[in-house]
């Protein structure tokens, strides 16, 4: 559900925050497919995404949690919405997936399982 109202009031919240911030970007809603009935993608191209991302997408992860519990709020609805900058969550998955070749290929090899790294429930479901 990308009504007008509700992206508009991400736009909003976003610009508001970047304000305060002292952070300048561009905000763009891509399409999802129909059946994603509550997802919102939101990508943002800043040249401080340092800052947006933070230490291993932390601060991204933030920015995500506060604009849904926002929404939430507002709306009391609750949606899915999938905060982006500079395209960082789309090459983690990129490497995610290799890695999760690689692991399955070296457990065959040895015929054992492999751990790998601590990971965000978002990262474990890729």
């Amino acid at each position: 559900m990308q009504d007008q109202q509700t992206l508009d009031t991400i736009k909003v919240f976003l610009t508001e925050l970047f304000e305060k911030l002292g952070v300048t970007g561009k905000i763009t809603f891509p399409k999802v497919s129909e059946d994603a009935e509550d997802l919102i993608k939101v990508e943002i191209d800043s040249e401080d995404s340092n800052l947006l991302i933070g230490y291993h997408g932390d601060t991204l992860n933030a920015l995500q949690h506060i604009l849904n519990v926002m929404m939430f709020r507002e709306y009391q609805k609750s949606f899915k919405i999938v905060l982006d900058v500079s395209s960082y969550r789309k090459e983690r998955e990129e490497k995610l997936i290799e890695l999760a070749i690689s692991a399955a290929d070296k457990a065959r090899f040895i015929n054992k399982s492999v751990a790998l790294y601590p990971m965000n429930s978002y990262e474990r479901k890729i």
